[in-house]
Parts: C-alpha cells; sequence; structure tokens
C-alpha cells in the first residue's frame, strides 16, 4: 500500500494526475481508509480541472472514516479541502524547469464506483410483471448502447410506464457501477429544472449547502460530476422538455431515463419507447398472475367484460385483480357487476395507494395551457359529439389554429385520440373521470373538503374547471363530493 501512494505522489509530481485517477479509485475499493489515497484522488481531481468532483471525494471520505471508524479525517485531508476551497494556487501543477524521468504509466484498468458515495435508490422490481417484453427490451438495448443515452417511456395514465422503467433499469443496474439514482417529481408540473438538478445533486450526496444557486451553475456541476463515469439516472413524473432538458448525457457514461405522459418532441437525439394500452391476451395474462386462470376460465364471457371495463389500462387490470385475489369467493361475474356502473367504476378502481382516478388527475391537471383545458372540458361534456374544429373554435372563442395546438397537446399527453381523419375519441377511462369532473353538483352545500382545506360549495364552482383540476390532483374525487 505505502508503495503504491509513493508511486502515485511521484506521479502526481510529474503531471499525470489524469492517467492516475482509474488507480487511485480501483486502490481505494481495495482500501477505502487509506486518508493518503483519498487526498491524492481529491488532488488528481483538482488538477484536471474537476473541483466539483475533488470536494464530493472530500464528503465520501468523511462518510466512510464516520462511519467506518467514528472519527473524522485527519488535519492533513481537512486542509487540502479547505486549499481547494480557497483555490490555493500551491495546489495547481507546475511543470518541472529541467528533465524529469516520470515512471511508466500501468495499463489502463477498469474505472470503479470509489471516488464518491455510490447511490443505489431504484425502487423494488415488481414480482408480477407481464407482457411488455418487447418495450423493456427496447429501453434496455438503449442504455447498453455506445453512444451517451436517454430514453423517454411515455403513454396513458395507468399503462406501467414507471414499473417499467423500474424493470429495465434493474436489468442494466450491473452495468453502471457507478450508482442509480431515482427522482420522483410527484403530480403537478411545478417543479421546475433547478429543484430537479438540485434533488440529483444532493442524491449524488452534495451538502444541500454547497448547491449553487444559479440553475446553470447547478447544471455545469451535475455534468462534471457525472462526466465519464456508469450512472443511471431514472426521473419520473415528468411533464416538461425543460424539467430533464440539463440532465441529458453530454458524453458516454451516464444514462437518463424519463417517464412521463407526454412525448417530449422537442428533447434531441432521445431514444422514445411508447406503451400502449395492453391487448386482450396480455390483460388475461396480468388477471391471471394474480387470480389464476382456473378462475377466468370459469367464467370467460365476465372475463371478457373485466377486460373490457379496464381498458387496457395496466393499473386498473392490476387494482381489479387485487380485488379478486382478496376475495377468493367473489365471482368474476360480481366483480364485473360492481364495476358496470360508469358512474361508480373509478370509486371501486382504487386499492391503499393504488389508483386510477389519482392517476388520471395528475395526467389532467398537468395540461396547462389553458385552450387545451377548456378543450377538454368540452369534450369531456359531449363525448359522443364529433370533436370539429370549427364548432369548438367557436364554443371557446379562439381561432382553430389554437385549437388544433390544443387538440395535438391532448393527443401527445394521451387524453385524446386521434379517430379518423378529423375526428378524435376519448379513451375509456378518461371519458369516465370527465364525467365525474363534470358531475358536480352547482347547488351550494355547507362545506366541502379538498386537500386539507374546507371550501363552500359556491367556492369551488367559483375555481372554474382548472382549478378544479389543480385540486383534484392533490386529493381523490371521492374526499371532494
Amino acid at each position: 500500500m505505502q508503495v503504491f501512494e509513493e508511486l502515485a505522489e511521484a506521479r502526481l509530481a510529474v503531471g499525470q494526475h489524469a492517467q492516475l485517477l482509474a488507480q487511485l479509485r480501483a486502490h481505494l475499493a481495495a482500501h477505502p481508509l487509506r486518508e493518503r489515497t483519498w487526498g491524492q484522488l481529491m488532488l488528481a481531481l483538482y488538477r484536471c480541472g474537476d473541483v466539483p468532483a475533488a470536494l464530493a471525494v472530500y464528503r465520501d471520505a468523511r462518510a466512510v472514516f464516520s462511519e467506518q471508524l467514528g472519527i473524522e479525517p485527519g488535519d492533513g485531508l481537512v486542509s487540502l479541502h479547505r486549499a481547494m476551497l480557497d483555490r490555493a494556487p500551491e495546489l495547481s501543477y507546475a511543470a518541472p524547469s529541467g528533465p524529469a524521468v516520470a515512471p511508466a504509466a500501468p495499463a489502463a484498468e477498469g474505472r470503479t464506483s470509489v471516488g464518491w458515495a455510490v447511490p443505489r435508490e431504484l425502487p423494488a422490481d415488481l414480482v408480477a410483471f407481464v407482457a411488455r417484453v418487447r418495450e423493456v427490451a427496447d429501453v434496455v438495448a438503449a442504455l447498453r448502447g455506445p453512444a451517451p443515452t436517454a430514453v423517454v417511456v411515455t403513454g396513458p395514465a395507468g399503462s406501467g410506464k414507471t414499473a417499467l422503467a423500474v424493470r429495465a433499469a434493474h436489468q442494466v443496474a450491473a452495468d453502471f457501477p457507478d450508482g442509480q439514482v431515482f427522482v420522483d417529481l410527484g403530480p403537478g408540473t411545478a417543479v421546475t429544472p433547478g429543484e430537479v438538478l438540485a434533488r440529483v445533486l444532493r442524491a449524488l450526496r452534495v451538502a444541500p449547502a454547497d448547491v449553487p444557486e444559479n440553475d446553470d451553475e447547478r447544471a455545469g456541476w451535475f455534468r462534471s460530476l457525472v462526466a465519464g463515469r456508469r450512472l443511471l439516472l431514472v426521473v419520473d413524473g415528468v411533464t416538461r422538455a425543460a424539467q430533464v432538458r440539463p440532465l441529458i448525457p453530454a458524453v458516454p457514461g451516464p444514462a437518463l431515463i424519463v417517464v412521463g405522459a407526454r412525448r417530449l418532441g422537442s428533447l434531441d437525439g432521445v431514444r422514445r419507447v411508447t406503451l400502449r394500452p395492453l391487448g386482450v391476451a396480455q390483460a388475461r395474462d396480468l388477471l391471471a398472475a394474480f387470480a389464476g386462470r382456473r378462475r377466468l376460465a370459469a367464467d370467460e364471457a365476465a372475463t371478457a367484460e373485466l377486460v373490457r371495463l379496464c381498458a387496457g389500462s395496466v393499473l386498473a387490470l392490476r387494482i381489479a385483480a387485487a380485488r379478486l385475489a382478496r376475495w377468493p369467493a367473489m365471482s368474476m361475474a360480481t366483480l364485473v357487476a360492481q364495476l358496470g356502473g360508469d358512474r361508480h367504476r373509478l370509486e371501486l378502481l382504487a386499492d391503499e395507494d393504488l389508483s386510477v382516478r389519482a392517476s388520471l388527475a395528475s395526467t389532467v391537471a398537468a395540461v396547462r395551457a389553458e385552450v387545451a383545458g377548456r378543450l377538454l372540458e368540452l369534450i369531456g361534456a359531449h363525448p359522443d359529439a364529433p370533436a370539429l374544429m370549427d364548432r369548438a373554435a367557436a364554443e371557446l372563442n379562439v381561432s382553430t389554429q389554437r385549437v388544433q395546438r390544443a387538440l395535438d397537446s391532448l393527443v401527445d399527453a394521451h387524453l385524446l385520440h386521434p379517430d379518423g381523419p378529423a375526428g378524435y375519441q376519448l379513451p375509456a377511462l378518461v371519458r369516465d373521470y370527465l364525467t365525474e369532473l363534470a358531475a358536480v353538483p352547482p347547488a351550494p352545500m355547507p362545506v366541502l373538503r379538498a386537500g386539507g382545506s374546507t371550501r363552500s360549495r359556491s367556492a369551488w364552482r367559483n375555481l372554474g374547471w382548472q382549478g378544479i383540476v389543480s385540486l383534484v390532483a392533490v386529493a381523490p374525487v371521492n374526499a371532494m363530493l
């Protein structure tokens, strides 16, 4: 160990800091308590111009000593850290004036994950994951490609986007030894690109106090930290391309999976994997994974109707299947009868923290444009009427061009399907959800609770449709009606 460190010191002295990085990380992988090696890695990174990474190494070293020995780093490492914060000129490399004989550089070794705190943040993979074999393979193939990789997984609410992204991420986790970061943006659209960057930097163990205030500086720091590292980043709940644009890999090494309802067409150079509603055979496989094939075969007609009612939604099918598994004596026909009433279908498609209504509410709330929201309200109020451009423009008092943009936005968010050359159709569960919203009684009532607040029914009406949607995104509709 001492011989290695003496050799590293000599190589640092002759300016071989870039060539040393892989060997220093490999040495620390075997001997994580060697304080001198931590300092050498910090200095090598600093002289490579990667000051954020050098400071991150100090934090990692401090965490290792605290966790394994219960002590703080020694004075030498602390002084080196302080000198880097002060940008001390003596830390920079100065070439010697006379000739020097440099030791031969060892052969390049594989990069290891030592040198920063390795995040392992992926959620647990689903045990009962069926179908989507081709889509998972597409994501995995893209992540294992040689070029900088970003994949957008998109599809309707409840189509299993997150589960698929997590499944693919687990399959390639070994290819990303520098860590896996998972960021869930949650419902709504309020998360800014700067907040996303701050979350990622904190996941990479950048202290909150060290996160830059400026978004451009955050993006630059992120790129410096992950450059050349095999890091996998998964960002769920993305509603706008701007939220993840700074995270697009600039060089080979890191990879990004983006999960959201929209295609995010303005992102350049990304691979897109679109999830469609499950077909009949796939839907039956998912039900059988919970309830058993014998139970499905006992009433083929009821099984076919249940598949139809769930409309290819992975989430709806999982909830229905969980209900069957919980009540072994319940017949398929009984469950179908419960779900058959359009008015209460979404009420039953909920199981603890799983809810088709909440998933739809989040997607609808993300349609922020005023015209798109009003247009969706109009279509929901007249779901069987043809969505003619001129009629919609007249109803909304806008140009036909704005209506077309709004229609495109709704299609992009999988809230509307093109149906023929000039027509559009609401997906079945979206129709059910919009029917619920339209059924909010206009008559005053004493109180209405939503998201922990109390509102009069008249105040609820004054919110307008967009306000209703924003509240629905954070509170179940049945808590409001």
